[in-house]
């Protein structure tokens, strides 16, 4: 395609720095490329003497791609020319490339600092610390530091404490150190930073106060002037004879007006002294007839509109920027902030410092340190001149993204008028980031106008992705909300609107704002859910009706993890594939967690719950009737204990798999011991079949991917730790208790994957997509960031809360007032780009989703919508507003209001036949499978098995060993009584349910025979003398009732059939799907069948209570043995009675 003018020009323009403000799809990088490459082949310009800069590795590795095929294309041309000299030099540069500093900044640093390491003061051989390790690392000097001061017992440390910490732990104040850390890391010269935090006079602002004070009165007084003129000029038209007084009001806020600019003129006290008092005039009273046409109605409405938002509201958020006692509160609050401010910034530089030692041990830097350090090496002559030399030409791609540290870099590199920086600022959106829209705002104004000096601004404005009325309705939606005061650039200036760079087609669809209207969603239903399921639904339609693919769409959002999950169920239950980055791919992930408890089970087998989950598991090869065979072996004990002994003397196929699973745990053992945690945990994945396993099952690529990135965090883990598994799974533990995800999602789609991408707006930043959905248009912008208790501003500085601790009072200092008042301006101008960032990513189709607002916008007359959408707050307040406002083109902007219905029909296709490798169909049905809900998902909480007794428990309200007493009276309880510890008496004390086991056991394990009190009390001692009860067991157990029992018609019938007794017979069975578990105290058999007898120690004879109990012991008996029961029988030793259960 042949070039612009403008383009033209920013290839060839030689000698001057270059500032091209690119719009979104103007072909910024074709231009970077062409004018590399016009450069290299028709100058001769090395690429060993450029640097080549953008902002992650992937578009690095592109600007590489394009930058080879440039290059092989002028190597063809000067092949066909016969031009040697040009051969020559070109393959040298295609040879050159790989090696070229074509790279992000963080990577050219590092390869710097590597080779000039001696000046630099660092290993040649450093690590860089990514962000899990390196948040380990801070971690830990934070705790060093923070011990060190608890025991040192400083005050300053204590009163930060107290100030800022809670009554529990001092997590906030750690928190204000990471954040102060974190903003003296983006300054040159970070321990300067710190040291100079709090050491100016409190009677004296600082400059940038006083000027950003200044600029919010400027900015108020210029707001307020304007609604004035609004106002003044709706009183002029003929309808608004009858609104005469409000004239008065108009000359009485003209004073409040005139008086904030004054304001501007003074110094901050001065300033303060006049705005104290002042307050907006009652508007006066005017009621309208019944007569009044509704032209006048509007009128009066628009004016109280134009008045509250234009004149009262910029006057309250002035006000409240006030302090209510002058200048004279502003130095006594600074009085108390500066020397906690000066606290704050020396601990937070002893948590660094500490940082810098760890990492130090570790021979490691983060990526901080790669710049910082880089520019601390420039400051070395000899190392600046020779690195000078690689770095004539210097080419900035995505300059809006820059910080402080990266221009500071690029001038102490720079070769005069040789400078290339691209970017749009009206795509400046990584703020979080420490990026700097101001300094692209900085050179853009500096090279405005001055083509003919050392430095050019050129404007692509041109956009040739997005088809023309796509790009009529961005321009629409821009030209009145971007502006210099909400987004940072005025969209009308020159260069800033967008130009369509291609011709009108048929397939130029207007852009479609739909307003849903939620009042027929289901109760059971969220809006976002509804939302959802439109889009799907509409998705649907498009590939049915017009032939798209699922891969051409995307959706996007501000923040998709808010509502991700309605989101993702709305396409599911709609049969629409879809893939999101941002889907929480985590440790509890069924394919991570069963991983994770091998690895668990390899480093030690003693615990339960992990054992359990991997022997019923590809990885143990056991099913659940092994389980409950393990049991029925060794009843007692833990389970782990039980699976050990099975293994070890057990017989059958149980034990034979047990046997197994042990052998290759010692296996797994010895190979952890050669190789590190790592590469165990690959050879794991492999060689077990787990891998193959989970790639077999539906979402399977995506299934093992996550546990790759599992094993990627181990390979991070073991840059910086060397405490093995054992270490890395409690390093697991520790992030799974911090917010956020705890892995990334680990796979990559390519082109031909068919399925909807769900993702943010800041993720989307740089690609294209045939049809976008612009969704969640009412999720409110987060201010969260003004409200901390420590705020930190580029030009501002840091501002504290001003706590006093004698009064129990926590409140905003003056500083921190103004600090809050700037970033939520700054704020909402990011939000502004997002907003253009969002709508220019679609090429064909764009779809703005949104909930029509409960409240209604109010008539917008001459003057009030700037007020209307500075106060708006979320993208839908913005868009609804131009709509009611009428600013939205027709024939760009098809405008709909539409019922959510959630009908499908039955016979539309679902999915549309493609050219990919796997069958549509299948696709299809795994889809619609996946998505249903599990129709048992409360069985899935219910315990694998419960015992006999549970069940029992759940049809009765008393307990089946102890029995407890009634209750006579419902007063106030006593104060509760705590019992003296067993040990220091040296005796143990049984609850009546223990005592109650104690008497089964002793039934159980006694002779049946009648026994004297000597001869029982001989007995019980011959149980201790075998180690089968204890001496305080044998002492609580109540005797008269043992003596009574073995005397009584039930024990001779025992000793009658004394061959036949078989006692604590165990079964396992299934009983209303469940498994449950059992164990009969004690059978006999006669001529007739089975006798069952179960022994209880209840206080009171309530047979009923375990009716269901022995009916079960019945059914599962005669199951298993073929063999009628006659009878069942309770036993009551505390009483003596035997009750027979019909």
């Amino acid at each position: 395609m042949k070039r612009t003018a403008a383009q033209e020009k920013a290839v060839y323009l030689r000698n001057q720095d270059i500032l091209v403000s690119a719009a979104a799809g103007s072909g910024k990088t074709r231009v970077l490329i062409d004018r590399i490459v016009a450069m290299v082949s028709e100058e001769h310009i090395s690429l060993e003497e450029m640097l080549v800069v953008t902002f992650t590795r992937a578009a690095a590795g592109e600007l590489k791609d394009r930058l080879a095929k440039g290059l092989e294309d002028a190597l063809q041309l000067a092949m066909a020319a016969g031009d040697q000299e040009r051969i020559k030099f070109l393959r040298h540069q295609l040879t050159a490339l790989p090696q070229a500093n074509v790279s992000t900044l963080h990577a050219f640093c590092a390869k710097m600092l590597r080779r000039y390491f001696q000046a630099a003061g660092v290993e040649p051989n450093f690590r860089v610390l990514q962000s899990a390790p390196a948040g380990k690392l801070l971690n830990e000097a934070l705790t060093d530091v923070f011990d060190a001061a608890y025991e040192s017992g400083e005050d300053q440390f204590s009163d930060l404490i107290w100030a800022y910490g809670t009554a529990n732990d001092d997590a906030n104040v750690r928190r204000l150190v990471t954040r102060l850390l974190q903003a003296a890391r983006a300054h040159p010269v970070p321990s300067a930073w710190l040291d100079q935090l709090g050491q100016e006079a409190p009677e004296v602002l600082p400059e940038a106060v006083t000027s950003a004070f200044q600029q919010v009165l400027e900015a108020t007084a210029e707001q307020m002037m304007a609604a004035l003129e609004s106002m003044a000029r709706l009183l002029e038209s003929p309808e608004a004879e009858r609104l005469s007084p409000y004239r008065d009001t108009v000359v009485e806020d003209q004073g409040l007006v005139t008086a904030v600019d004054q304001a501007a003129c003074l110094q901050v006290p001065e300033a303060l002294a006049l705005l104290t008092d002042l307050q907006p005039a009652r508007l006066k009273a005017v009621r309208l007839k019944k007569e009044d046409d509704e032209a006048v109605r509007d009128l009066q409405e628009t004016f109280k509109r134009l008045r509250e938002s234009g004149i009262k509201a910029p006057l309250t958020h002035l006000r409240k920027l006030l302090p209510a006692g002058g200048m004279a509160q502003v130095i006594a609050d600074r009085q108390g902030t500066l020397p906690r401010l000066y606290a704050l910034g020396q601990l937070t530089k002893a948590v660094m410092e500490r940082y810098e030692a760890l990492k130090a041990e570790k021979n490691s830097l983060d990526f901080a340190d790669l710049e910082t350090r880089f520019l601390a090496l420039l400051a070395d002559d000899e190392s600046q001149a020779m690195i000078r030399r690689e770095t004539a030409y210097i080419f900035f791609d995505e300059y809006q993204d820059a910080n402080q540290i990266q221009e500071e870099i690029i001038k102490a590199l720079a070769t005069p008028r040789q400078l290339f920086f691209v970017g749009d600022v009206k795509q400046a959106i990584y703020r979080f980031r420490q990026s700097d829209p101001a300094l692209f705002l900085a050179r853009y104004h500096a090279y405005e106008g001055r083509e003919q000096g050392d430095q050019a601004l050129i404007h692509l404005s041109e956009n040739f992705r997005s088809q023309p009325r796509i790009l009529h309705a961005c321009n629409a939606v821009f030209q009145p909300l971007m502006t210099s005061a909400l987004g940072d650039i005025d969209y009308s200036a020159p260069g800033q609107a967008l130009v369509p760079g291609q011709e009108p087609s048929e397939a130029d669809c207007p852009a479609e704002f739909v307003w849903l209207a939620d009042d027929q969603v289901p109760q059971d239903a969220s809006p976002h859910y509804a939302e959802g399921r439109w889009i799907a639904d509409r998705i649907r339609r498009l590939v049915a009706e017009e032939g798209k693919h699922y891969r051409d769409m995307a959706v996007l959002m501000r923040t998709p993890r808010t509502h991700l999950a309605e989101y993702e169920q709305a396409f599911n239950d709609a049969e629409v594939p879809y893939y999101s980055e941002n889907s929480l791919v985590g440790f509890e992930n069924m394919e991570v967690r069963l991983f994770l408890d091998m690895l668990r089970v390899i480093d030690n087998d003693s615990y339960d719950e992990p054992l359990l989950a991997v022997l019923v598991s590809p990885f143990g090869g056991c099913s659940d009737d092994d389980l409950a065979n393990i049991r029925l072996q060794e009843p007692e004990g833990r389970f782990s204990a039980a699976a050990r002994w099975v293994a070890a003397e057990g017989e059958g196929p149980t034990a034979n798999k047990l046997q197994l699973f042990y052998d290759r745990l010692s296996r797994y053992r010895l190979r952890l011991k050669m190789i590190s945690p790592d590469l165990f945990a690959e050879e794991l994945l492999q060689s077990s079949g787990y891998g193959d396993f989970l790639q077999a099952m539906p979402h399977g690529a995506e299934r093992y991917a996550n546990v790759c990135a599992l094993i990627d965090l181990m390979r991070t883990y073991g840059d910086f730790s060397h405490a093995g598994l054992d270490g890395f799974l409690r390093h697991v533990e520790e992030i799974k208790k911090a917010p956020g995800d705890s892995l990334q999602p680990a796979v990559a789609l390519t082109e031909q994957d068919d399925c909807v991408r769900i993702m943010s707006i800041h993720k989307s930043k740089g690609l294209g997509f045939d049809t976008v959905f612009l969704a969640d248009l009412y999720h409110r912008f987060n201010m969260r960031d003004t409200s901390e208790a420590l705020l930190v501003h580029p030009s501002l500085g840091c501002a504290l809360d001003v706590v006093q601790l004698d009064k129990h009072t926590v409140r905003p200092s003056f500083e921190k007032k103004l600090s809050a008042f700037h970033m939520r301006r700054e704020n909402i101008s990011e939000e502004v780009r997002l907003l253009y960032v969002a709508m220019t990513r679609a090429i064909k189709r764009l779809f703005l989703v949104g909930r029509i607002p409960e409240k209604e916008v109010p008539p917008l007359g001459d003057g009030a919508l700037p007020f209307a959408l500075a106060a708006g707050r979320s993208y839908g307040d913005w868009l609804y507003t131009l709509t009611e406002a009428g600013l939205l083109p027709t024939a760009d902007l098809c405008i709909r209001h539409e019922e959510i219905s959630w009908e499908v029909s039955e016979g539309e296709s679902r999915l549309q036949p493609s050219d990919l490798p796997f069958d549509p169909q299948a696709l299809k049905e795994l889809t619609r499978r996946l998505a249903q809900a599990y129709p048992y998902a409360e069985a899935a909480e219910e315990p694998y098995k419960k015992t006999v007794s549970q069940l029992s428990a759940e049809n009765r309200l008393v307990d089946d060993v102890s029995g407890a007493w009634p209750t006579y009276f419902k007063g106030a309880l006593a104060k509760e009584h705590h019992r003296r510890p067993d040990f220091l008496d040296g005796k143990w004390h049984f609850t009546a349910r223990e005592q109650g086991t104690l008497l089964h056991r002793a039934v159980q394990l006694l002779p049946n025979r009648p026994y004297t009190a000597e001869q029982l009390t001989q007995a019980l001692e011959d149980l201790v003398q075998r180690a089968l009860m204890t001496v305080d067991e044998v002492a609580a157990i109540e005797r008269p009732l043992l003596l009574d029992y073995y005397a009584s018609d039930t024990a001779a019938v025992l000793r009658q059939y004394q061959d036949s007794v078989e006692q604590e017979v165990s079964f396992t069975m299934f009983y209303e799907d469940h498994l449950i578990d059992g164990q009969i105290d004690l059978i006999y058999r006669d001529e007739a069948g089975y006798h069952i007898i179960d022994f209880k120690s209840d206080r009171q004879v309530q047979p009923e209570d375990y009716r269901l109990q022995l009916e079960l012991y019945a059914k599962a008996l005669a199951e298993a043995r073929r063999v009628p029961v006659i009878s069942k029988s309770l036993y009551w030793l505390r009483h003596g009675v035997r009750t027979v259960i019909q």
